[in-house]
């Protein structure tokens, strides 16, 4: 072939034609089958190059909508005012008790283990009793012997004893009556002179005598048969008093040797052993109902005045955030607003009572109290965290139609995790966007990753 029409061949079938071109200078024999394979090569990569393209057209759009983003819906809510200040939890005087040592002694029994729920009056510890045992009884003994006494002293008398004063005197009236006739016998042999006057005057005597023992035994069994005297029982009774005193004395020291809970409620610590000898007032331990608390917080005076006693309030552990804090807020009331501030910081103890703080909290823990002091009407509002500032005030994203949209809304009370908004077509409703959406333009292609947490669903 001349070399212009080779050129010629060659701009007008490309590189094909070029590959024939040398396959027939060469003269090889397999020529045709070289070229139809070489021919099939460019239209493979131009098949691949397409499908690579179709490919990347997804992904670019996908590329496009990339931008992951968490909402919440926008809500009409009945926000209220509250008041927030810091403080500490405590129980109340009556629901927190020390475990002391009343008298010295000598631990003997642990009764009981921290943690552990006492009633009021149950024992816990329990001090060695053997000299206070001894001396109870030495009082009790004592009082008994004086008991006896006076049971004695007003037990009437018995039947055998007024039997052998009657029959004293039965024997005296005999006596009596053997001297009378013989002074009489007497008498009339002295008329004869048959009796000395010595004789008579025996016989006299010895009827004298049985007169008087007549008498007396009349007077034992008068004396049997009298009550006793009021003196002397009210002697008995007096002495038996003071035993009674004593022993009651002596029991009572016994008593103090077992330390009781003073309350019902849980044994929070217990500081002995066994064996150790401990003085008067020691602190054995505490017991608390934790039942029953109350919070004391700390407001500044200026803003004491808008709380009252009866307002309604929550009080929740600190580090937690607001959202957090609303979910697990305690419910409680204010019970009191001082009326004295610190001298320091200026500030009112306000006292908040938590009537079932339902195991949450520990006496001493410092907390968050939320007093509400006022309750609007429902306002359109959004979640705390949709509200952006990017030099230019206050503005939130809205999706719509998978697209983003900025607004710039007039900001109104905010309360708890919520803001009231106004002044933009932001509708009830409506996905704000809550994470994810900072410095995006108006329109951009959104995709939603997750629904809004539960806490800010809620109404």
């Amino acid at each position: 072939m001349p070399a212009r029409d080779s050129l010629k061949f060659l701009q007008q079938f490309g590189g094909v034609a070029v590959l024939l071109w040398m396959a027939s200078l060469t003269g090889c024999g397999h020529a045709p089958a070289a070229a139809t394979v070489q021919a099939k090569e460019p239209a493979e990569q131009k098949d691949s190059v397409q499908q690579k393209e179709k490919e990347a057209e997804p992904k670019e759009k996908e590329t496009e909508a990339s931008v992951v983003v968490r909402v919440a819906p926008a809500q009409r809510r009945a926000l209220e005012e509250k008041v927030r200040a810091l403080g500490r939890c405590q129980a109340p005087p009556e629901k927190l008790a020390k475990l002391a040592a009343l008298v010295e002694g000598r631990v003997d029994k642990i009764l009981a283990k921290p943690g552990q729920h006492v009633k009021a009056g149950q024992p816990v510890v329990q001090f060695d009793t053997t000299l206070a045992a001894a001396d109870m009884a030495e009082k009790s003994a004592a009082r008994d012997s004086l008991l006896a006494t006076l049971n004695v002293l007003l037990a009437p008398p018995r039947e055998e004893e007024l039997q052998a004063a009657r029959l004293a005197i039965e024997q005296a009236k005999i006596a009596e009556k053997r001297a009378s006739a013989t002074v009489d016998q007497l008498r009339s042999l002295r008329a004869r002179g048959d009796a000395s006057a010595p004789q008579l005057f025996d016989a006299e005597q010895t009827l004298a005598d049985a007169q008087v023992q007549l008498k007396a035994a009349d007077s034992r069994l008068a004396l049997l048969q009298l009550a006793p005297r009021a003196q002397a029982v009210a002697e008995a009774q007096s002495k038996i008093t003071e035993a009674e005193r004593a022993l009651a004395s002596s029991t009572a020291k016994c008593n103090l040797l077992t330390i009781r809970a003073p309350i019902e409620g849980e044994l929070d610590s217990l500081n002995c052993n066994p064996g150790q000898t401990l003085s008067v007032g020691t602190i054995l331990g505490e017991v608390v109902d934790a039942r029953h608390l109350m919070a004391t917080i700390w407001i500044s005076a200026g803003t004491a005045h808008r709380i009252q006693a009866g307002q309604a309030a929550t009080v929740s552990p600190t580090g937690l955030s607001m959202a957090a804090s609303a979910v697990t807020g305690i419910a409680g009331h204010v019970v009191s607003v001082g009326r004295v501030a610190d001298p320091q910081t200026g500030n009112v103890p306000v006292v908040i009572e938590l009537p079932d703080p339902g195991g949450v909290l520990t006496v001493g823990q410092v907390v968050e109290g939320a007093v509400t002091v006022k309750k609007h009407e429902p306002l359109l509002a959004v979640p705390r965290a949709a509200i952006q500032d990017e030099g230019e005030g206050p503005l939130l994203v809205v999706v719509r139609l998978g697209k983003t949209a900025v607004l710039h809304p007039q900001l109104g009370l905010a309360a708890d995790d919520w803001v009231a908004v106004a002044g933009t077509d932001l509708k009830e409703q409506e996905p704000v966007v809550i994470e994810g959406g900072y410095h995006l333009p108006e329109g951009t292609l959104v995709r939603i990753d997750t629904p809004a947490p539960a806490e800010a669903a809620k109404p």
